[in-house]
């Protein structure tokens, strides 16, 4: 299952082939207390398999993933806000820095051969 928050797969449309992602995967959103269940809804009519998406419910946290994303692009810590594997796989792979959201490694393997 691929684990995604409530204000990621509100975007899930704009995607690259989101139908793809779900014919690969199936999808749990995480939703928060407040986030609008109505834009959620509106994705999941758009999609030809919303039976792949589950949705479910967390504690809030006072900070997004987008937010984590975007004091390592400016260079910030995020000890404490997130678990220590995860810091440290965002380190070793370099992800979000430099201001950007992927990785050297990842645009490296994405480039033609």
């Amino acid at each position: 299952m691929f684990l995604i928050g409530a204000d990621q797969f509100a975007d899930f449309p704009t995607w690259k082939d989101p139908e793809g992602v779900l014919a690969l995967a199936r999808i749990g959103v995480a939703t928060r207390p407040g986030f609008p269940r109505e834009r959620l809804d509106a994705v999941l009519q758009q999609l030809s398999r919303p039976d792949r998406v589950e949705l479910f419910e967390i504690e809030p946290v006072p900070i997004s993933s987008r937010d984590i994303r975007d004091r390592v692009s400016r260079g910030e810590s995020i000890d404490g806000l997130v678990p220590e594997a995860v810091v440290e796989l965002i380190e070793s792979l370099g992800l979000y820095q430099n201001g950007g959201y992927t990785s050297a490694v990842l645009e490296t393997e994405l480039k033609p051969h």
